[in-house]
């Protein structure tokens, strides 16, 4: 198991269902370990000021399937 893969398996363990990123050398492992994983959903973003508006949608969402 890399790092990444170790990082999103402690999201899951602590149960982080969604997640979002922006472009990033360094992060490059674990996004594409996220993007890999079925149990948390990802949306990527291109800049940081757009995935704010993430957060909201998810939240709506969720409450909308209770």
């Amino acid at each position: 198991m890399t790092i990444s893969e170790k990082i999103v398996a402690d999201f899951v363990a602590n149960d982080v269902e969604f997640i979002t990123t922006v472009p990033c050398k360094q992060l490059a492992g674990v996004i594409d370990a996220v993007e890999a994983n079925k149990d948390i959903y990802h949306i990527p973003s291109n800049k940081e000021d757009e995935g704010w508006v993430c957060v909201p949608v998810h939240t709506w969402v969720e409450n909308a399937q209770q």
